[in-house]
């Protein structure tokens, strides 16, 4: 019992490593935004949590274009 229960914390440890954002992918979506969406809605499902942080920098990048957009 207390090895099975091992397992699942460490199969639970590492589906919860797996699931942290990357630098290089934020800084990737904040360039190309729609790239980042695309990847969003594929991978939203399997990593929940990188895809969250994912979104919000996408819609940082959006709100910064649409800002200097209006200011021109």
């Amino acid at each position: 019992m207390n090895h099975e229960y091992n397992e699942n914390l460490t199969e639970e440890y590492e589906s919860e490593s797996n699931d942290k954002a990357s630098v290089l992918l934020s800084i990737l979506f904040f360039v190309l935004p729609v790239i980042g969406l695309i990847y969003y809605f594929v991978k939203r499902k399997e990593k929940p949590r990188a895809c969250k942080t994912y979104l919000v920098v996408i819609l940082v990048s959006l709100g910064i274009n649409a800002l200097f957009s209006l200011l021109k």
